[in-house]
């Protein structure tokens, strides 16, 4: 474990934070746990948590400067298999190879953040050096961690986002992003076909002018001649 004497600042505190322990997560690991996390209930899903360990005097904290997710389908009871870890261990080396492994997240919408006891046995087998556990609910929009003391959980209460520029974590995000599929043109492409000018009606001519003709006093028009024949008009004599 490492001493330091200097803490991130500009940070933004959620929830109520410990005199003796303080976790602090990068934005960017934030974004990207807020971005990937599905809300499907009964969906489960696994991150990875990378950081460093410091002292500051009495004071333990713990900084998570990046994350990888578990790739392989997640189901109850969960279960973390060898080809996972040594991926995971690959993926750490690639991405990360400054930071350790601090712990883990488990999403679970729908089902809220309580019971990680449900998780002690697999994290004392699996993980049982690292001291971080996180619980989320991506359908409730909730989040808790707790610290492994050896045995059991312990819930941590809050913890504070910090900006800092993070290039290993940008260059994951924008590797891991799915890259656009290209659509192969279609086989039949359809004819382009004139549409034909409408035929003249015969009778427009005739219908424009009678629009134009004012009324005249002592007989109406009233009938529509046929084609090639004069209108018909009907006389009406007035007292």
């Amino acid at each position: 474990m490492e001493t330091t004497d200097k803490l991130p600042n500009n940070v933004r505190q959620i929830g109520q934070i410990s005199d003796t322990l303080k976790i602090y997560m990068e934005q960017q690991v934030s974004e990207f746990l807020e971005d990937h996390r599905r809300a499907e209930i009964g969906e489960l899903q696994i991150f990875y948590l990378l950081g460093r360990e410091y002292h500051l005097g009495e004071q333990r904290v713990l900084v998570v400067r990046g994350v990888l997710e578990e790739e392989m389908p997640v189901h109850q009871p969960i279960v973390i298999t060898l080809d996972s870890l040594q991926m995971l261990e690959k993926k750490k080396e690639l991405y990360f190879p400054k930071l350790k492994l601090l712990g883990w997240m488990l999403n679970q919408p729908g089902y809220g953040v309580y019971g990680p006891q449900r998780q002690a046995s697999l994290h004392r087998q699996q993980f049982g050096q690292c001291p971080l556990f996180m619980l989320s609910d991506s359908l409730e929009q909730t989040e808790e961690f707790y610290l492994w003391n050896g045995t059991d959980f312990e819930s941590v209460g809050g913890y504070l986002i910090y900006y800092d520029p993070n290039p290993a974590m940008a260059n994951m995000t924008a590797k891991s992003k799915p890259e656009p599929v290209e659509r192969p043109e279609a086989f039949w492409q359809p004819e382009e076909t004139e549409i034909p000018p409408k035929e003249e009606d015969p009778l427009e001519p005739w219908l424009q002018q009678r629009e134009r003709t004012p009324f005249r006093e002592g007989y109406t028009a009233r009938t529509r001649p046929v084609s090639g024949a004069e209108p018909r008009r009907e006389y009406r004599e007035y007292a």
